[in-house]
């Protein structure tokens, strides 16, 4: 089983439980990353940094300009999609694929 992580290709490893990263076999806990895209680690919490600390988020992931990216609110709407984040507190832009695809759903 595959997956990303900060946009770098991470396996499951049955014979010890682990995700790990693909290309060099470390643990994905024991060394975490930067994303492939921002170049920043995740937050003490393990929010994607670009989307770090929005208010009454539960949970988010921008994507890694690998996946279409999404933000759970606390009453369950999501927004999913490929989207760009502006951070004006920064004047940082992060731009993902294609700006126009947004989805927003709820989640009851």
């Amino acid at each position: 089983m595959t997956n990303h992580i900060g946009g770098h290709e991470i396996h499951f490893d049955e014979s010890d439980g682990l995700w790990k990263y693909c290309d060099t076999k470390e643990s994905i806990y024991e060394n975490p990353r930067s994303c492939i895209k921002c170049g920043n680690k995740p937050t003490e919490l393990g929010h994607d940094y670009c989307l770090r600390n929005l208010g009454r988020v539960a949970n988010a992931c921008c994507g890694h300009g690998k996946n279409e990216g999404y933000i759970m609110f606390e009453d369950g709407t999501i927004i999913s999609g490929y989207f760009k984040v502006e951070r004006p507190d920064s004047g940082d832009y992060f731009n993902t694929l294609h700006e126009e695809t947004i989805e927003i759903r709820n989640e009851e």
